[in-house]
């Protein structure tokens, strides 16, 4: 099993929320792959399903992605405390449909709008 991953021969931390997608050609893509390479959602082409490891409650979620509609994953990263405390809340879901909000402590907040955080 690999424990470390890399991009551009620098390693990554793995984050609580991880993606894995099938593309309509059956080929799928992790984000942390089994050979230790990181990827990015640069690297998606035709997504038919998404799916979100979360990684601290072992849990999936699945999402099945209509040809109409785009899939999203994507970080959003809070300071606080002048610089002393940092929050990372990863966002994915469906375009303009769904947005799932992934808190560091696993659990999950859904919205049919994006929302934004006030800490």
């Amino acid at each position: 099993m690999v424990d470390k991953w890399f991009f551009n021969n620098k390693e990554v931390d793995l984050v609580n929320f991880t993606w894995e997608v099938e593309f309509d050609d059956g080929s799928i893509l992790k984000q942390y792959d089994d050979e230790g390479r990181f990827h990015q959602t640069k690297e998606w082409k035709k997504v038919k399903v998404l799916k979100i490891n979360n990684v601290i409650k072992n849990q999936k979620i699945m999402m099945r992605i209509k040809e109409d509609e785009s899939p999203v994953y994507y970080y959003e990263n809070y300071i606080l405390e002048n610089g002393a405390r940092r929050i990372r809340i990863v966002v994915f879901g469906i375009e303009n449909k769904i947005y799932n909000y992934g808190l560091e402590n696993g659990d999950v907040i859904s919205s049919t709008v994006k929302l934004n955080f006030n800490f």
